[in-house]
């Protein structure tokens, strides 16, 4: 408040397009908040922190990537 760091406040997060983040988040005594966002999806997520009156969206893109892919579902159809 008035540029003061404001400790163990409560953040709301969401995310779009399917990734994942913690609902709510906790400040730091610095007043700063670190957010963890994962997805299985490549493309963009809109990840949303609102806190009291207060609402900020940023832009996050997941990149598939080859090397760290993973088969997640595998079924064999017999011809």
């Amino acid at each position: 408040a008035f540029g003061n760091a404001l400790a163990g406040q409560t953040v709301s997060v969401m995310a779009g397009n399917g990734a994942t983040v913690s609902p709510t988040v906790t400040t730091e005594p610095d007043g700063t908040v670190e957010i963890s966002v994962t997805s299985q999806t490549a493309g963009t997520s809109a990840v949303t922190a609102s806190i009291n009156n207060s609402t900020l969206s940023r832009d996050v893109t997941f990149i598939a990537d080859v090397r760290t892919a993973q088969i997640a579902d595998l079924v064999v159809i017999k011809d």
